[in-house]
């Protein structure tokens, strides 16, 4: 019952109030837990036992970006359906610390050339780079649906893109 309350669809409020990123962090607990996504600052506290990949998965960014795992595992969709409850404000991003910008930055790759990626085990190791570790977990896990894991991976373990064959169809001549 408490699932829907924290996650109904719902009207997004303007974004009157501004969240520093020093407040944010002074919300960093289970008993006190904001989280930001996507520049907008959620208070998620009441939401932490009900939510499906369990509490600790949200803790983890108490008073800090979360935006980064979030994305890793939810469509964007879902930010549509967080309860108006749970919205404190917008991100104040002129007041981000230093040392989170510089490492954002950091965490960038050069991702391979697309032409490299022949199956989806080429991609797969992509994403074992770039994709944090509990999210990538959770993905391979088959934990929503072990029967549809397995089938994709014996359908796509069959797939072979040769990039010397395909053809642009940008533009097509009819």
């Amino acid at each position: 019952q408490g699932y829907q309350c924290w996650f109904a669809p719902i009207s997004r409020p303007t974004m009157s109030k501004t969240v520093s990123w020093s407040e944010l962090s002074k919300h960093s607990s289970a008993q006190d837990c904001w989280v930001a996504l996507h520049g907008k600052v959620y208070d998620v506290t009441q939401f932490l036992a009900e939510h499906p990949g369990g509490a600790k998965v949200i803790a983890k960014w108490a008073g800090a970006d979360g935006t980064k795992s979030f994305d890793a595992i939810h469509p964007k969709t879902m930010m549509q359906q967080l309860s108006a409850e749970t919205f404190i404000g917008k991100l104040d991003e002129a007041t981000r610390p230093k040392e989170a910008a510089g490492q954002a930055a950091a965490e960038e790759m050069v991702l391979p050339p697309i032409q490299t990626c022949l199956n989806s085990y080429d991609f797969e190791a992509v994403a074992r780079k770039r994709m944090q570790k509990e999210n990538l977990d959770y993905l391979t896990s088959a934990a929503d649906d072990e029967v549809t894991f397995r089938e994709n991976s014996n359908v796509f373990s069959r797939v072979w893109l040769r990039p010397s064959i395909l053809v642009n169809i940008k533009e097509v001549d009819t």
